[in-house]
């Protein structure tokens, strides 16, 4: 199959093709039907793209190994199959540069508002975790007082030295709630499939049930009953 040269391709704008012109290896320009344009697509290969780190690496790397060097190509990324025929066409009909016409692409907007929403999003998420770390350091007493309740006094040093730790990380401290949770169904003779539904429930799958599926064995007066019955995802 010839390589295209692109220059121009086929998106649909306001819900309708634009019509489009390629320039070929040869130099000459094409007029692209409709048809033409989904056949352009069909036949198009996909190129791998990293797809962890940060967005800009991602986009550099499908731009400058792929489309800057005229392949008719895509990428799949997340929800979305990008096409390097409606870059270029974004990029003529709207009078910017390849880069920008992924981010209009893909992100429905062009890169700087992409970019002052991220800004937006990173200082809302900075401001909660502010937030969520005060209330938490304010909730300590309440949690460690708690905890007594269904813990041996033994391990109320050990539990309000990981309570502290917790409530401090501007990342984490759901588990300390959580594993109360936990803690008192246990106390209160709950049985172990009531208790490990709760926990799945509370919990999920991942790293997080790892810890307070840890925590619950570590500090119940049932511990050793809870390693053999609780069913923890390490």
């Amino acid at each position: 199959m010839v390589k295209h040269k692109l220059n121009l391709g086929g998106i649909c704008e306001n819900r309708e093709w634009v019509e489009t012109n390629i320039k070929t290896d040869f130099g000459s320009e094409t007029k692209l039907t409709e048809e033409e344009i989904k056949k352009m697509k069909k036949e198009a290969t996909e190129c791998r793209v990293p797809i962890w780190g940060w967005a800009y690496e991602t986009i550099s790397y499908f731009l400058d190994n792929y489309v800057r060097k005229g392949e008719n190509c895509y990428c799949e990324l997340s929800w979305k199959r990008v096409y390097s025929i409606d870059l270029l066409n974004i990029s003529q009909i709207r009078g910017c540069d390849l880069e920008d016409a992924f981010y209009r692409q893909f992100y429905w907007r062009p890169k700087i508002e992409q970019e002052k929403l991220w800004e937006k999003y990173a200082q809302e998420r900075e401001a909660q975790q502010k937030k969520d770390r005060l209330e938490a350091i304010e909730k300590i007493p309440w949690w460690i007082e708690e905890g007594k309740k269904y813990i041996d006094e033994e391990k109320w040093e050990d539990r309000e030295k990981y309570v502290n730790s917790s409530a401090r990380d501007m990342y984490y401290w759901g588990d300390i709630d959580d594993t109360i949770i936990l803690l008192k169904l246990i106390e209160e003779w709950k049985s172990w499939e009531v208790i490990q539904k709760i926990f799945d429930e509370n919990c999920g799958l991942g790293f997080y049930h790892s810890v307070v599926g840890n925590r619950v064995i570590r500090f119940s007066r049932k511990g050793a009953e809870a390693k053999t019955k609780l069913i923890v995802n390490n």
